[in-house]
């Protein structure tokens, strides 16, 4: 079966950009600096390139958890219900990934489902923007 030339171009550049991101890692890590990759939890760079592989690897330092964001009071515009979004974070600096790492205790079934708009405009934008908790967690 044959790529369509444009799937094919995104994936280098998935690949290009996985392969950097790798590498920033490991450069920062050896300087005794931080880094914080974030993504969500069923995104594909998890398991593209091998970027968990490698940087969880001991001389790397690399942990990885992951928080909900429900759990730092992301929540509908409309609905005001809460809103799941498992975000994956991957760091060498566990202090910040044990506050990173809060999981849900909402009610099952009390998710808003993200699909689609709400009056806000197109729930993927609204998905990227992280609710006041998870900054304030991070800070």
């Amino acid at each position: 079966m044959a790529f369509d030339c444009r799937i094919r171009g995104l994936l280098n550049n998935f690949c290009q950009s996985a392969r950097l991101i790798v590498r920033v890692c490991k450069h920062r890590h050896r300087r005794r600096r931080y880094y914080l990759i974030e993504n969500p939890l069923s995104g594909p760079a998890w398991n593209f390139g091998d970027i968990l592989s490698e940087l969880l690897s001991e001389e790397n330092g690399g942990k990885f958890t992951v928080g909900d964001q429900c759990a730092y009071g992301k929540t509908d515009a409309d609905s005001g219900k809460p809103v799941k979004k498992p975000t994956g974070w991957l760091s060498n600096n566990e202090p910040i990934l044990n506050a990173l790492g809060r999981r849900c205790k909402c009610v099952w079934g009390s998710h808003e489902l993200v699909i689609g708009a709400n009056s806000r405009g197109a729930w993927s934008k609204q998905a990227a923007a992280y609710p006041r908790g998870v900054c304030q967690s991070y800070l």
